[in-house]
């Protein structure tokens, strides 16, 4: 016997296991009373339903949210998506899922949209950038950001939008109306639409943007003629030289310039 003198008990061992629940689907069965008058009298009244995320859909909030996070939180092709839920004896076409998500932009988030473009417009600086991606119907596009970094009583906005091209006529569309300072790189579109609208809009460059060129200006040999590649280089400029200079001048600058994230002057 392990304990001929007895025992008393300690505390428990505790352990954990992580199990994974998979989804599923329920189908909800809703029953709408249907009246109609005696005698073929007074037509026919139906009791009042339930609000519904889209009208004569079967999709549900919980539903919508599986397919917006698999989509474009997880990047799964809709295609996909609807051969998995096939799989679980839903058949769902991607049409119809692609259909929803457009809908629910014009019912719901279209206005979202708006109001945060609103407020974004409000600001009294905008920093911006335009980021390329390709789209095999279109070839290579852009997707333009814009943010407001909050202070005075507003609140902090990230907007994207999807015009297409990296032209002027898509950045007046996406600022139409703003009146402000512009943090941007030093893309011409920008200060195209400054020379536009002198009393309304100005052009600042951006100090990030400046010490990352000047610090590629520092990997440049001091020679001139033919080089070597850049990734071979190994000799920098020295610190008296005007690339140099020009970088921490940068770096001095951009340290109270940081204070504007917040929207406070520095």
């Amino acid at each position: 016997m392990q304990f001929p003198r007895g025992f008393h008990t300690l505390a428990d061992e505790v352990y954990k296991e992580v199990k994974y629940v998979p989804g599923r689907f329920e189908v909800h069965e809703h029953h709408i009373r249907v009246y109609a008058g005696d005698h073929d009298t007074g037509g026919i009244l139906r009791a009042r339903r339930p609000a519904r995320l889209l009208d004569h859909s079967i999709l549900t909030p919980e539903l919508a949210t599986a397919i917006f996070n698999a989509r474009y939180v997880n990047a799964v092709p809709l295609k996909r998506l609807s051969e998995e839920f096939l799989r679980n004896d839903v058949s769902i076409p991607r049409q119809d899922m692609a259909g929803w998500m457009i809908r629910i932009h014009e019912y719901y988030l279209g206005p979202v949209h708006d109001r945060m473009k609103k407020e974004l417009l409000k600001s009294h600086h905008l920093h911006c950038d335009e980021s390329p991606f390709t789209m095999p119907e279109h070839g290579k596009e852009y997707m333009w950001v814009c943010h407001s970094p909050g202070g005075d009583g507003g609140v902090p906005v990230y907007l994207y939008e999807y015009p297409g091209p990296r032209g002027t006529d898509a950045l007046r569309e996406l600022l139409e109306g703003y009146q402000g300072t512009l943090v941007t790189n030093g893309h011409q579109v920008y200060h195209t639409m400054a020379d536009e609208h002198p009393d309304d809009l100005k052009a600042a460059g951006c100090w990030a943007h400046a010490s990352a060129d000047t610090r590629r200006l520092l990997r440049l040999p001091v020679k001139t003629g033919p080089q070597p590649r850049p990734r071979r280089l190994r000799r920098r400029q020295p610190a008296g030289s005007p690339p140099y200079i020009m970088w921490t001048t940068c770096i001095k600058t951009h340290q109270p310039v940081r204070g504007l994230r917040t929207g406070k002057d520095p």
